[in-house]
């Protein structure tokens, strides 16, 4: 979920997310993971809570600040920093080896580890820099995007194509 930036925020969310009784998702009928046919429906709520993962996306200053509370919520299981959101609302668009965005990193990623989420990592693809936060506890990381990955086998396809050499003209 994009843009959680309190602890409010992320009550709302990890509720809306997860059936009774830790939240109050709300049950349109046997799901399709149970064949339509579930055990009773305290028992396929419950099992399927247990299974919901909930990733909430931080990408302010704000959210970072609120970071500790924010992991201490129930139900939520993924503290993911939105980094080039957050360099865009820092001011430092698209420093993604700046110091507040190492800061944040520390910020978050001490919460996640006083309280149990995993802390995420997305929007940063360098080596240096997501080497760096791989090392300071990110597991849960975006490692690019649809565009990304679509120019890349691009590039790799046409250096391939106009290493060939030559043939007859």
């Amino acid at each position: 979920m994009p843009h959680v930036n309190t602890a409010a925020d992320a009550r709302r969310i990890a509720d809306a997310f997860h059936y009774p009784p830790m939240g109050s998702r709300s049950w349109g009928g046997p799901p399709a993971v149970y064949a339509y046919q579930p055990p009773s429906t305290a028992e396929a709520q419950a099992a399927i809570n247990a299974e919901i993962l909930t990733v909430l996306m931080l990408e302010s200053p704000d959210a970072v600040s609120n970071a500790d509370a924010i992991a201490a919520v129930e139900g939520v299981d993924v503290l993911f920093i939105g980094t080039s959101d957050l360099t865009a609302a820092l001011g430092i668009s698209g420093q993604m080896g700046h110091p507040k965005v190492i800061d944040a990193y520390k910020a978050v990623g001490e919460a996640c580890r006083r309280h149990g989420p995993v802390l995420g990592m997305g929007g940063v693809y360098d080596q240096e820099n997501a080497s760096r936060y791989v090392a300071m506890g990110a597991r849960f990381v975006l490692t690019g995007s649809d565009h990304s990955y679509i120019v890349n086998g691009a590039d790799q396809r046409s250096a391939f194509f106009n290493s060939l050499p030559a043939g007859p003209t």
